[in-house]
């Protein structure tokens, strides 16, 4: 049924006269009476009765009243709410991060967010990248925030938002030393590759580390000299089905050692700190993460060092919330800053020696 219907009903029961209700409203007479009529036959009963000097409401007029009321209420509320979604004033964003993403960039983007669209709601689920990834594509989550796999160059490909590729960007050169890694490493690019049905922009730099406590018996050896040891004490390592583990082995290929096997495999970093902090155990960590940690420190062991990606995932065969798309520009803009103050920090100064977060 129209809507205006019920404008024009209740503009004639408040005038209680055609003619007026049909000025107040900016319409013919004529057209008003018709329309009239046509809702008192979609109800099949009559809402007035005419007379000379005007029209007089029945009995099924005035219990209708309320309810006309009630609808144009609701239907207010309705075009606002509708109005507040389509401009994301509000709506529900569901969001996946890694450690990395939660570290960092996720926060501050949500910080930002709820300055700027206190109305949204936001639920976050962090994991790794696989989970993510899935959750993606079946549309569980609206994006996700995790690290670019390692891919064969030429599949490289990013996507912009709305699904334009992007062709490959050359190697930087803090990439040269994961290249022989994600060469080593084809056989393992397939499963690890995006779904056709994503797509992907980098959001930041996010190197890896291997890392132990500030008091580690290897943390004051000069560099280099710390690599024969690293066998010498227990790690805690990412799941085997995660994304690095198959990374740190290859590192260790390359410098002719074996890989190391985890003692404890897991991605608490609760957990991961007590083991480092009072057992004298090793870990691969992330510089957003380890920023966090001033007891935490990078060893001395720059082939150690991983070179990654954080990325923005998103399911380009699904239309997008206008609250996922803000979301989405929230995280990019804040990235482009965070990249930008890096820049501006001395790189002389040390991870945990008081460089700032």
């Amino acid at each position: 049924m129209n809507t205006r219907l019920f404008q024009y009903f209740l503009a004639v029961y408040e005038c209680r006269s055609l003619g007026k209700a049909s000025q107040r409203l900016g319409m013919s007479q004529p057209a008003l009476s018709k329309s009239l009529r046509h809702l008192e036959q979609s109800l099949a009963v009559p809402l007035f009765t005419r007379h000379t000097w005007g029209v007089a409401p029945t009995v099924y007029a005035h219990a209708f009243l309320p309810y006309v009321r009630a609808m144009g209420v609701q239907f207010a509320a309705a075009r606002e709410e509708l109005k507040a979604l389509a401009e994301a004033q509000i709506g529900v964003v569901r969001v996946g991060s890694n450690l990395g993403g939660s570290a960092s960039l996720l926060p501050r983007a949500l910080l930002r967010l709820f300055r700027e669209r206190p109305g949204m709601q936001v639920f976050v689920e962090e994991g790794l990248y696989h989970p993510l990834v899935m959750g993606v594509r079946d549309g569980s989550l609206d994006l996700a925030v995790t690290t670019r796999p390692a891919v064969r160059p030429a599949l490289a490909r990013e996507r912009r938002p709305g699904g334009a590729p992007m062709e490959p960007n050359p190697p930087a050169a803090d990439d040269r030393e994961a290249a022989v890694l994600e060469s080593d490493s084809l056989a393992m690019a397939g499963p690890l590759e995006l779904p056709a049905s994503l797509a992907a922009c980098r959001l930041a730099h996010d190197p890896f580390h291997v890392v132990a406590a500030a008091d580690h018996p290897l943390a004051g050896l000069a560099p280099n000299a710390s690599v024969p040891r690293l066998l010498d004490f227990p790690w805690v390592l990412p799941p085997q089905q995660g994304v690095l583990r198959p990374h740190l082995v290859a590192l260790f290929e390359q410098l002719g050692l074996p890989a190391p096997e985890a003692a404890v495999q897991g991605v608490s970093m609760l957990c991961v700190g007590e083991l480092l902090r009072k057992g004298g155990f090793v870990t691969l960590l992330p510089e957003s993460v380890l920023r966090h940690y001033p007891d935490l420190l990078p060893l001395p062991v720059p082939g150690l060092q991983l070179a990654r990606d954080l990325i923005a995932v998103w399911n380009q065969d699904i239309v997008p919330t206008p609250a996922a798309s803000y979301f989405l520009q929230l995280l990019r803009s804040e990235a482009e800053q965070g990249e930008a103050m890096d820049e501006t920090e001395d790189p002389a100064v040390p991870l945990g020696k008081g460089r700032s977060p």
